[in-house]
């Protein structure tokens, strides 16, 4: 009995750490609340937040903050892991046109991971893989919404397209480069132009979106994870019953495909 419980252990511990791999990095609004921590006015009077290479999240969310009892008038504040790990007040770096305007968090319904998710829906529908996603939520001057923006990046870190998004719908406002777009955004006001073929347009067999371009090497991950799967229950059934049928397909060689 003590092998079998070796054997159980390590599995569980395996799984164990599987698991918390996977687990998501904070999202923007969760590092808001950190931000908060600091001064309670901080929340009220964010410029801009910005994370670069998420994957899907970025490891840093970066604030810049609207802060007139300091002479730039500026506070920048990183966050990682749900703790500051940087606060300066820049004095240059910074160009801002005309007044900017502090985003209204409470008009922000959709997190970044929600976002995120959006515009891996329109890479995937363009047929464009991506390897990680900068952001940026911003208010939108035309509009007084806050939007998100995220730049899709490849492996090399070149942007393959740019999703804006509506953060308190979810809508998505504009579409650049993946459907061969290369306007400016924000439009005029009354002249946004319409998606073009984003609803009707429909992935090959190759698949796009998040990491599209290995999403065959993702299938026989999870071959392999269930043949695994399999032969530890075999091996428990085995032992119990004295027969071994649950990996009896993967003994006899049965293709992944």
């Amino acid at each position: 009995m003590k092998p079998l419980v070796r054997f159980l252990s390590c599995w569980i511990l395996v799984l164990s750490a599987t698991t918390a791999g996977a687990q998501d990095k904070p999202t923007a609004k969760q590092a808001t609340s950190v931000v908060a921590g600091l001064s309670p006015v901080f929340s009220a009077r964010i410029l801009e937040i910005t994370g670069k290479k998420g994957v899907t999240q970025p490891e840093v969310w970066k604030f810049l903050i609207q802060d007139r009892a300091i002479r730039s008038g500026l506070r920048v504040v990183e966050v990682r892991n749900g703790r500051v790990v940087k606060e300066q007040t820049p004095t240059s770096g910074y160009v801002t046109s005309g007044t900017p305007s502090t985003i209204n968090m409470g008009m922000v319904r959709i997190d970044s991971d929600a976002a995120f998710q959006i515009a891996n829906k329109q890479a995937v529908k363009a047929n464009v893989g991506f390897d990680s996603a900068d952001y940026a939520l911003r208010m939108d001057l035309n509009s007084g919404r806050p939007v998100w923006v995220l730049t899709l990046n490849d492996q090399a870190h070149r942007t393959v397209g740019t999703v804006f998004i509506s953060s308190d719908s979810g809508k998505v406002v504009r579409v650049e480069n993946l459907y061969g777009s290369n306007a400016n955004y924000p439009p005029p006001v009354n002249q946004v132009p319409p998606l073009r073929d984003t609803e009707e347009a429909q992935p090959s067999s190759q698949g796009g979106g998040f990491i599209g371009e290995v999403r065959g090497n993702v299938k026989k991950g999870g071959y392999y994870l269930e043949k695994g799967g399999r032969t530890v229950g075999a091996t428990l059934q085995e032992f119990f019953t004295g027969r071994r049928t649950i990996d009896r397909k993967y003994q006899n060689g049965e293709s992944q495909d």
